[in-house]
């Protein structure tokens, strides 16, 4: 198999690289731009892991503008795409549509389905929090079919939890049910438990809502041990404090109280005061002193 495989991409190769040598040369005043849009870009990506979004948006606007220039548009609508995905951490929705949708038009025409795929999910993202969740599903649904042709099985499972959100929120819980199920299985299998924790959770909250509690309870108990295996712990302090408000529901007052103190020491970890407040409310409907009594 590796013997075919390599006698048929040998001569692809070669013919690519002869084909790069005639194409791709560039005048030096080309060059110039190329290697300003890549520096603005790498300045970008920075500012954007470092949460510093309004100059990456800045950098990124300026490398754009080199790449428009240059008419690189596969470049262009890379820079789009990530350009949409600061403006949606800033909250700036109409600027994260306008963003993505030009950058998914451009990935379209350029028949780059991974891009494509990319910028089709973070628009969905988009359209979830405008509340147009009809919108939100065609785009979801568009891009779980575009990640099943190309078996990409990471892409897959984040499009499903999406989708499965989307499907929620239309009234269909036993569909996001499936959704999700599938996403947590693709994600199991490549070892992602970031995505896992996410997915757990979801899964969990929506037993919880509709008061399917035991389903509830196995749930945020699953989500715990993931969250416990990244050291998340303000994931597991919430999925605690659910299982607690669980127990309160259903008149265990005693586990309640063990996990409300499980919930507020973590809480007290990272700081989360609005965590730490929830707790207070709920040693309040069971009687208990709201100080935190392991505080310092």
């Amino acid at each position: 198999m590796y013997t075919e495989l390599s006698d048929v991409a040998e001569p692809t190769i070669v013919n690519a690289l002869t084909e790069t040598l005639f194409e791709s040369w560039e005048s030096p005043v080309t060059t110039v731009k190329m290697e300003a849009a890549e520096s603005l870009l790498t300045q970008a990506e920075l500012a954007y892991e470092t949460d510093r979004c309004d100059e990456a948006i800045s950098l990124y606007a300026q490398s754009l503008q080199l790449y428009q220039d240059l008419e690189k548009t596969w470049h262009e609508a890379s820079v789009l795409s990530s350009m949409g995905k600061v403006a949606y951490r800033l909250r700036a929705n109409e600027d994260a549509r306008t963003y993505l949708t030009d950058s998914a038009a451009i990935f379209r025409a350029c028949e780059d389905m991974s891009g494509l795929a990319q910028a089709l999910d973070m628009l969905a993202k988009v359209e979830y929090r405008a509340g147009e969740y009809n919108v939100s599903r065609v785009l979801c649904e568009e891009s779980v079919a575009i990640y099943r042709g190309a078996a990409s099985s990471l892409g897959l499972a984040y499009s499903l939890n999406s989708l499965g959100k989307t499907a929620f929120r239309l009234g269909d819980s036993s569909e996001a049910t499936v959704y999700w199920k599938e996403s947590l299985g693709l994600l199991a299998e490549q070892g992602d438990r970031h995505g896992m924790a996410m997915v757990l959770e979801n899964m969990a909250l929506v037993a919880y809502h509709q008061r399917r509690y035991p389903e509830a309870r196995v749930k945020f108990r699953d989500h715990i041990r993931v969250c416990q295996s990244i050291h998340d712990r303000n994931a597991e302090a919430w999925s605690l404090t659910h299982l607690s408000k669980i127990s309160l529901m259903t008149g265990n007052i005693d586990e309640c109280r063990r996990y409300v103190e499980q919930a507020e020491e973590a809480f007290y970890e990272v700081s989360d005061f609005d965590g730490i407040q929830s707790c207070g409310q709920i040693r309040r409907r069971i009687g208990d002193p709201t100080e935190y009594r392991h505080a310092v």
